[in-house]
Formats: C-alpha cells, sequence, structure tokens
C-alpha cells in the first residue's frame, strides 16, 4: 500500500538533468525509489544500487533519490 506521504515522485529529476547537462555528464550512476523510468527525464541515468557499490564507482557521479 502506497499514498504522496510515502511515496517519492523522482521530483528532482530535471535537477539531475541540468547539473548532468551543464557538466557534460554521458554517465550518472542512480539509486532511485520512484514508480517510473528515469531514463526518460535523465537519459544519461544508469540504475545503481547503493548497498552494492564496486570499484568502478570511484570519482564517478551518482545519485541517490531518497524519500
Amino acid at each position: 500500500m502506497v499514498n504522496d506521504s510515502n511515496l517519492d515522485w523522482n521530483q528532482s529529476l530535471p535537477e539531475v538533468k541540468r547539473f548532468a547537462d551543464q557538466h557534460g555528464l554521458e554517465r550518472v550512476a542512480l539509486d532511485e525509489w520512484g514508480f517510473n523510468d528515469p531514463t526518460v527525464i535523465v537519459p544519461q541515468s544508469e540504475l545503481w544500487d547503493c548497498q552494492k557499490p564496486t570499484a568502478a564507482d570511484d570519482g564517478q557521479w551518482l545519485v541517490v533519490s531518497q524519500i
């Protein structure tokens, strides 16, 4: 059961897109909690699990969505 008080609507994804564009980022690792496809708003995003980081994540930009 969900309602809008415990559901993240990915409302900050446009700001992530602006940041990525301003900094010329080709890849943004994204751990998101919403129910939509974040690549529609941030095409350079790739789903990432913040609980399972790897050495490949070192020095990369990472975005974590919170509720």
